[in-house]
């Protein structure tokens, strides 16, 4: 199975996944640390967060939030880019607990 290449956004986010914290996500199931939707919006596709300050906001809340901060995860050309994009951080928040406790385990 071929490999997809990975999505870049044409403006990066201004929000640091590296440390947010998990909340329990009843709506996904599970917890979230980074849980996003995107907007269409003259500036293009913007990929928003759900997840806000240890709660979930619905996407009324999230499109509000949005306009009112700025904050965003990337924007992009296309609403397919922003959802391969918003898979890919998925994924990556998925794997890092994991990744940190095999360096701390092997002491890298």
């Amino acid at each position: 199975m071929a490999s997809v290449p990975p999505i870049y956004p044409s403006a990066v986010g201004n929000i640091d996944v590296r440390n947010l914290p998990s909340v329990p996500n009843p709506e996904a199931g599970g917890t979230s640390t980074v849980w996003s939707m995107s907007i269409g919006t003259p500036e293009g596709e913007v990929l928003i967060p759900r997840v806000k300050n240890g709660s979930i906001l619905s996407e009324d809340q999230a499109v509000n939030e949005y306009y009112k901060t700025g904050e965003h995860l990337g924007k992009f050309g296309s609403v397919p880019g922003a959802e391969q994009y918003a898979q890919q951080l998925h994924l990556q928040q998925q794997t890092a607990p994991l990744i940190g406790m095999l360096l701390n385990a092997f002491k890298f």
